[in-house]
């Protein structure tokens, strides 16, 4: 054959190759975005249970209107701490762990000057604390040591899937502007840790247990 023709039949296999790659690498992209588009949605319907829905109290608990709540989403290092009503977030913090005295003092004694330093979202309230949630993720028996040291009563949560639940939390409180609003909402990460909205995530899954 031809050194011509052999050259020919090389280009045209190389552009079916070519060809065929694209067409996979776009089923791959397409079965992808659907996977993270059907995640989204559930994490939506998630995120509108925790801010909109009216939390039952069953087992005999009464939740009283005005009632603050407290969450913590601990971590080795740093840990989430979030007050929040109901279906409003008033006060969030990412707090390193040495200073979990911190948070401690205001749950004990009201002090919240010390929050204040840390604040990430809202306002300290000096409101008194309903009650508390910790997580049962990275080293929280060592937060559990504390809370029990300082006589603080809490209950432990089970905090799978929160952060996913944050990140739609965030993009409610701060929705997106200018090109950002493009992005796909399953593709939109927070420009900044969430431990404290996991920790808002908390207080909400909780409150769907009592």
């Amino acid at each position: 054959m031809p050194q011509t023709a052999v050259i020919k039949k090389y280009a045209v296999m190389t552009h079916l190759q070519f060809y065929s790659f694209l067409s996979t690498v776009s089923q791959i992209w397409s079965a992808v975005f659907i996977f993270n588009a059907r995640i989204f949605k559930d994490n939506e319907r998630a995120v509108a249970i925790h801010v909109k829905k009216k939390h039952p109290a069953s087992r005999g608990v009464r939740l009283m209107k005005g009632d603050i709540f407290c969450g913590i989403d601990p971590g080795r290092e740093k840990f989430g701490f979030a007050l929040a009503s109901e279906s409003c977030l008033l006060f969030a913090a990412i707090v390193p762990f040495e200073r979990f005295d911190d948070a401690l003092s205001y749950l004990s004694s009201g002090n919240t000057e010390s929050l204040a330093e840390w604040r990430t979202e809202g306002t300290v309230c000096r409101e008194s604390v309903a009650r508390v949630f910790l997580g049962n993720g990275t080293s929280h028996g060592n937060y559990e040591q504390g809370l029990q040291d300082a006589g603080v009563n809490y209950e432990l949560v089970d905090e799978r899937m929160t952060t996913l639940d944050a990140r739609g939390l965030y993009w409610k409180l701060h929705p997106p502007g200018g090109l950002g609003r493009l992005v796909p909402k399953s593709l939109r990460v927070p420009p900044r840790p969430i431990d404290d909205i996991a920790a808002w995530a908390i207080i909400g899954r909780a409150l769907e247990l009592i």
